[in-house]
């Protein structure tokens, strides 16, 4: 059965209406609202096969039709027109320009509320760092018999410290001694790409004190290159509450503690090999069960120096997808970036 050009109106006429209202769509009530000359027992009939092509779904309660994962698919790749942001919401994105480029963590966290507000959706926000971490020059603060600070100053004259623990004796001429080894083979090179003869070598020049080469390396590379250069952010999470589809407490405390646990989870969501595309999952297309009954869009924003933002808007599977992706392009323009096609998984 071929899903012809009626069939596609009928299908384009149920979404935008079920978007809007939330309420299942009748043969009646198309016929009623004028956008199509057909009759409700034409329209009636087109409902059934698209019931039964699987696009629409029939709540028991209701005679109505509900779109399916299927439906709002091939809407957002087939149906969808496009949506022009009015003016006040083009003048919160355009705010963004007001951020210079040494704020952009402040930026995408703006990014984040305005989205929010303009969607009426739960943003959520990931920064990443891609650059190069390299330190100019170490050094190092004895503390007692048994301990050093160790201090890394990076190419921005930022400081970085991690305390160490040290399982042999530490006097002044040892702390002196790791200072200069450290200077002497690590400044420079990019602690990601610290290779085996390099490790070597400050072996061989610390000599006794050689065992600390490992535990030294590691407490360089977990100040400079950890978890710090990840940044999760969350907004509008109260803006779920506002849509039927979420008055079951149970459904909602699921997605709740979905996004706002600690172990990395919600990141993994919002995770693409495609830098610059757009990215939809609807209902059980995502990653995890506790998000089966909402979609989530998000787009991945290269905004320079090495950093990466990834903007995401999770909301139910009737979200006005027309304004959420049109909101996400405007953001990539204000972002500067180039293209930000939509990509089918």
């Amino acid at each position: 059965m071929d899903l012809n050009e009626r069939k596609m109106r009928i299908l384009k006429s149920i979404i935008d209406e079920y978007i809007e209202s939330g309420e299942p769509v009748g043969s009646k009530h198309l016929a009623s609202s004028g956008n199509m000359s057909l009759s409700p027992a034409t329209i009636r009939n087109e409902m059934s096969e698209l019931e039964e092509m699987g696009y629409l779904d029939k709540p028991h309660t209701s005679a109505g039709r509900i779109p399916s994962n299927a439906a709002y698919r091939i809407y957002i790749e087939k149906l969808m027109e496009s949506y022009r942001l009015n003016v006040e919401e083009l003048n919160l994105l355009n705010e963004l320009t007001r951020f210079k480029m040494d704020e952009m963590e402040k930026m995408v966290s703006r990014a984040t509320k305005v989205i929010s507000e303009i969607t009426n959706c739960a943003t959520l926000s990931l920064m990443t760092s891609s650059k190069q971490h390299v330190v100019s020059r170490f050094d190092a603060l004895l503390v007692d018999s048994n301990s050093i600070v160790l201090v890394m100053v990076l190419p921005d004259n930022s400081v970085k410290s991690q305390h160490l623990i040290s399982d042999i004796p530490l006097d002044a001429k040892a702390v002196d001694k790791i200072k200069t080894s450290l200077n002497k083979h690590l400044c420079g090179i990019s602690l990601d790409d610290v290779a085996l003869p390099v490790l070597l070598d400050l072996e061989n020049d610390l000599g006794t004190l050689s065992s600390l080469v490992t535990p030294i390396v590691r407490c360089a590379y977990d100040a400079v290159c950890g978890k710090k250069d990840q940044k999760f952010k969350v907004d509008g999470l109260t803006n779920l509450l506002s849509y039927p589809e979420f008055t079951d407490v149970g459904k909602v405390k699921n997605i709740l503690e979905f996004i706002e646990n600690n172990d990395g989870k919600m990141k993994d969501v919002l995770s693409t090999e495609d830098g610059k595309s757009l990215q939809v999952y609807i209902g059980d297309e995502n990653r995890d069960e506790a998000l089966s009954d909402t979609s989530v869009v998000y787009c991945n924003l290269p905004i320079g120096d090495g950093q990466n933002a990834v903007i995401g808007i999770i909301g139910p599977k009737r979200m006005d997808y027309k304004k959420v992706m049109s909101a996400l392009h405007t953001l990539a323009d204000t972002f500067d970036v180039k293209q930000l096609p939509y990509n089918e998984e």
